[in-house]
C-alpha cells in the first residue's frame, strides 16, 4: 500500500523516483572532484596564510619643534598628509616639543606645523619603509600686536544699515 492517497502515479513521487534513479547512476569520482573544487575555491581565501598576511614594514616621521631661541614649543599642531594616506594626521607636540606620526605608508608627505603667535611652516618629507624621517623644525615668532579699532561709524551711516525685518526700536531687546 502506498502512503499517498493517489498511489504511485502521484506527480511528486514520480519526480522523486527519477531523482533517485539519476543519482544512483552518477559517477562518484566526478562528484568527489566537484566537491573538491568547491572546497578549493570557497575555502582557499580563508586559509591561515591569507589570514596572517605579512605587513610590509612602514616608515614614520619624528621631530622636535623649537622656537628661535631653541626652546621647545609644547602644544604646536603638526599635520601630515599624503596622497597615499587614508586619513590626514593631526598631532600635538608634547612638553618637550616632540611628536611622532607612528607607522606610515611609504611616500611623499606634506607636513604643516602651526603654533599660536608663530609663523606656520610647511615642508615635504619622503617616508621610506623601515626608516624614521626627520621632521625637526624651528618656528619664527611673530608679534600680532594688540587689536585696534581703526574706523568709527558715524550716526548717519548707522541709521542706513539694514535691519533684516526687525523693528529698529526693539533692537536693544535682541
Amino acid at each position: 500500500m502506498w502512503p499517498y492517497p493517489h498511489g504511485p502515479e502521484w506527480e511528486g513521487e514520480k519526480r522523486l523516483s527519477k531523482l533517485r534513479a539519476s543519482a544512483a547512476g552518477r559517477n562518484p569520482v566526478a562528484a568527489l572532484i566537484c566537491f573538491g573544487l568547491f572546497c578549493l575555491f570557497c575555502l582557499l581565501p580563508v586559509t591561515p596564510g591569507a589570514l596572517a598576511q605579512e605587513e610590509l614594514p612602514k616608515g614614520s616621521i619624528e621631530g622636535t619643534i623649537i622656537d628661535e631661541s631653541g626652546s621647545p614649543l609644547a602644544g604646536a599642531t603638526v599635520y601630515a598628509n599624503s596622497t597615499t594616506a587614508e586619513v590626514p594626521l593631526s598631532l600635538t607636540t608634547d612638553k618637550d616639543g616632540k611628536y611622532t606620526t607612528g607607522p606610515l605608508k611609504a611616500g611623499a608627505y606634506t607636513v604643516l606645523v602651526e603654533a599660536r603667535n608663530f609663523r606656520s611652516n610647511r615642508f615635504f618629507v619622503n617616508v621610506r619603509n623601515g626608516q624614521t624621517s626627520n621632521g625637526d623644525r624651528k618656528l619664527v615668532h611673530i608679534d600680532p600686536g594688540t587689536p585696534t579699532l581703526r574706523d568709527r561709524a558715524d550716526l548717519a551711516s548707522v541709521g542706513t544699515l539694514p535691519v533684516n525685518g526687525q523693528d529698529p526700536l526693539n533692537a536693544a531687546q535682541v
